[in-house]
């Protein structure tokens, strides 16, 4: 997955003045992972527990949305700072 089956992150920083973005979820940053199709069950499923077994602090959300855009699946979920995560899946 990524460009020659090297992974691809692309980190961006919010200044700390700037409101949560608005959109079908607020958020005070994002960015995606992708897995491999095969994959993408796995973390469907495990993700739910992972969250609950890592949880950082009480108030960290055990929020997990699933998304899918017909070619690609999403998983959604919040970091223990609010920030949004994605894996995602292209399926062909």
């Amino acid at each position: 997955v990524g460009v020659n089956d090297i992974p691809l992150l692309a980190l961006l920083r919010l200044p700390d003045n700037e409101q949560p973005l608005v959109g079908s979820r607020e958020q005070r940053g994002h960015f995606a992972l992708r897995t491999k199709p095969e994959d993408f069950e796995t973390w469907r499923e495990s993700l739910p527990d992972l969250l609950r077994l890592h949880r950082a602090h009480d108030l960290q959300s055990l929020w997990l949305e699933e998304q899918d855009y017909g070619r690609q699946r999403s998983l959604f979920f919040q970091d223990p700072d609010t920030n949004e995560i994605e894996v995602a899946a292209w399926f062909r």
